[in-house]
């Protein structure tokens, strides 16, 4: 089977800058130990004192779409199985990103901006916890010519993933990725089947392209939700986690308070809510993760699908980094979608990815994958 090209993400590349730093380095900036801001030109002094601990920082590729897609990669031995396009500078660490993605076998389409730097994330570790600035510089630079010169990539994937966090700083290009997915339907790409023993093939005729979406943090639901709301018919896999779950229900509930306080006819009530919004000409699965605890799922027009997929304990002495779990979760669900793997399967190389990238700095994808296809 030829996979080449089937997973085709759109996001913010970033270098994730890694370094262990003391507590006097923290207050010094006025930082928080776990916590994640976006860097502003406060902050470039810090960027300047990373660099001048060149020997002791580790680079590892970064950013939500662009984890996802390595991790997807990984699943692979076929090179190109998954593509990344952003837009990156013409610099060192633009240079250094695109050599690590080729290393990776993914296939990198990324346009260069001649005016910004590459974005940057400096992942400040101290002990246990770890304090994330982001300078976005050329990855919020993307233009929707790049786009439109790469549509035949597109036109040739199974699944096109993108996130809130990109539909906020580009729209046009959201738009554009959600309709080049929806603009093709036929019987051979089959939708993901709601019970364990079934196969794929539960309907005649469903989708070709599937259009992947992430809401990526709970500020970009609070603040963003006409837009996400707009955009939801198109959506056929939605992913997210268990705080951005609790905005939505604040805001399709009425309701004002705690996950903690909410039901679970509550969440199962949002959740299918979420599947089934304006979903009658297409299949909608969404998928909500909760850390260690049960992940969540339903399945568009379908009043008894919900479903809870226990995650296995991780002892907490052999977590690192809590980061870039959720996206390596994604990374796996999808390398095992496009195969038309059934839910049990997609779930659960979505847990083994999430669980590896748990017992690692950054999204480190130098370890063996020792899933199988």
């Amino acid at each position: 089977m030829n996979l080449q090209y089937s997973i085709v993400g759109v996001g913010h590349p970033l270098l994730d800058l890694i370094v262990s730093v003391d507590q006097n380095f923290l207050d010094k900036h006025n930082l928080k130990p776990n916590d994640a801001i976006l860097g502003t030109k406060n902050h470039s002094n810090i960027l300047n004192e990373l660099i001048a601990k060149e020997k002791s920082l580790i680079y590892v590729p970064g950013g939500s779409i662009q984890n996802s897609i390595r991790v997807s990669q990984w699943f692979h031995k076929q090179p190109k199985v998954s593509t990344m396009i952003g837009c990156v500078g013409n610099d060192r660490f633009g240079r250094q990103l695109i050599e690590c993605l080729r290393n990776e076998n993914v296939n990198h389409l990324l346009s260069i901006d001649e005016k910004s730097s590459t974005g940057i994330c400096a992942c400040l570790i101290n002990k246990q916890n770890r304090s994330l600035i982001s300078f976005l510089g050329a990855s919020i630079q993307f233009r929707l010519e790049h786009l439109i010169e790469n549509q035949s990539i597109l036109e040739q994937a199974k699944i096109i993933y993108t996130s809130g966090f990109f539909l906020i700083s580009n729209p046009r290009s959201t738009y554009f990725l959600a309709n080049i997915a929806n603009s093709n339907t036929d019987c051979n790409f089959k939708r993901i089947s709601s019970t364990k023993s079934s196969s794929m093939i539960d309907d005649d005729c469903v989708e070709k392209r599937l259009f992947a979406f992430n809401l990526s943090a709970p500020y970009i639901v609070k603040n963003h939700w006409p837009s996400i709301k707009e955009l939801l018919p198109s959506i056929d896999l939605l992913f997210g986690n268990i705080d951005e779950l609790q905005t939505i229900g604040e805001i399709i509930l009425d309701r004002n308070d705690s996950i903690g306080t909410l039901s679970i006819d509550e969440i199962k009530t949002i959740v299918q809510r979420l599947a089934d919004f304006e979903s009658k000409n297409r299949s909608r699965t969404v998928i909500i993760t909760q850390g260690p605890e049960d992940i969540l799922v339903a399945f568009s027009n379908r009043p008894e699908s919900f479903r809870r997929f226990a995650v296995p304990i991780v002892d907490e002495n052999e977590i690192i980094d809590t980061n870039a779990s959720g996206d390596a979760f994604v990374g796996g669900f999808l390398s095992q979608r496009i195969l038309e793997k059934s839910i049990d399967q997609c779930i659960e190389a979505g847990i083994y990815a999430a669980q590896q990238i748990l017992r690692c700095s950054g999204c480190d994808l130098t370890i063996e994958n020792k899933f199988g296809i």
